[in-house]
């Protein structure tokens, strides 16, 4: 915790010139960070970078506030994107310092970064055809698609939609190149029942009687991955923003990448799944169902661990789940991080 609070006292020295120029969010999340509310803090940060992308010193206080708050990871994919974005920033040449320090995956994180100069999301001073293989923007673009309201739910925000372009361009480049040449999609909703209203009733795969498609922030068919800002609430009945369900969509993304690959189908890894599910303990069975079922375990158990690997939170509804899934599931943690090698070394 000392060795990142040195780091960001270097920055805060220089943040007051920048006020007067920078954006409300920005303004609040100052506020917030010098009053040592680092959650509220992060939030108007990461609205910041929506708002400011070229102001590396927001995703740097993002990064910061996401780390003291115990979000590691978030802390840690945010630090790469600044890396990736604004390399030839103070702000982007402390953060790979703390990186390399601080994260276990630092080589594997910031192996891919783009080769090209970039001074923030979207803009670049390399050419079209080297961005259009070198760049995770490049990429993210052609993955997100925003898709207007059908009904009563409001449409989806620019901040939600720069929060989940973030969340893709932290993951591998690999892993993003393979997605777009299998044409896939993650599709942006108000509500995930807008992308087929057939499935307003139906209960998703899993979950408990009385639920409903509704009250889900995602989920994935073939390559397409259906993303939605807001949910049906059960104590109201009304409809509620899941911003803050954005681990969804990391754990939905890795069942798009699983069907690119037909990682789940493989002898390896179901007979690796077989044998740890056999072996959860009686006391966890119950908690860990949705992966040990023989008809669906061994791809939601492939699609936790890749959530867990680049997050670990996926929504509210299953708080630390990720993370015991990786406890009981070692081998298939350890095959998945092969796969992903090889993925990484293909492209």
């Amino acid at each position: 915790m000392k060795k990142i609070f040195v780091l960001s006292m270097a920055l805060t020295l220089s943040w007051a010139p920048l006020m007067a120029q920078t954006s409300n969010e920005y303004k609040l999340a100052m506020a917030s960070f010098q009053t040592k509310n680092y959650k509220e803090a992060a939030v108007f940060f990461l609205k910041a970078m929506a708002s400011e992308p070229k102001n590396p010193k927001a995703y740097y206080y993002a990064g910061y506030c996401l780390y003291i708050n115990g979000r590691k990871e978030d802390a840690f994919n945010t630090f790469k994107l600044l890396v990736n974005t604004m390399p030839n920033t103070k702000e982007a040449l402390q953060a790979k310092a703390f990186l390399k320090q601080n994260d276990r995956n630092y080589s594997y994180r910031l192996r891919q970064t783009p080769g090209s100069s970039t001074t923030g999301i979207g803009t670049s001073t390399s050419t079209k055809s080297e961005k259009s293989t070198n760049s995770a923007d490049y990429y993210v673009s052609k993955l997100v698609e925003v898709h207007k309201p059908r009904g009563k739910v409001p449409a989806v925000s620019a901040t939600y939609v720069a929060e989940i372009q973030r969340l893709l361009m932290a993951l591998p480049l690999s892993v993003l190149k393979e997605l777009c040449d299998n044409k896939a999609k993650v599709s942006l909703y108000p509500s995930v029942v807008e992308n087929d209203y057939r499935m307003q009733n139906t209960r998703p795969r899993g979950w408990d009687e009385g639920t409903s498609w509704s009250e889900s922030s995602a989920f994935c068919r073939g390559t397409e991955v259906v993303v939605s800002q807001y949910v049906i609430s059960r104590s109201t009945g009304e409809y509620e923003d899941a911003s803050d369900e954005v681990g969804a969509v990391r754990h939905e993304v890795g069942h798009a990448l699983d069907h690119c690959r037909d990682i789940t189908d493989a002898e390896d890894w179901k007979h690796a799944h077989r044998l740890e599910a056999a072996r959860v303990p009686a006391e966890m069975r119950k908690k860990l169902d949705y992966y040990i079922k023989p008809e669906s375990g061994a791809s939601e158990t492939w699609a936790e661990l890749f959530n867990e690997k680049f997050g670990g939170y996926t929504d509210r509804g299953r708080g630390d789940i990720s993370a015991q899934v990786k406890a009981h599931f070692p081998n298939c943690n350890k095959l998945m991080e092969k796969k992903l090698r090889e993925l990484d070394l293909e492209n």
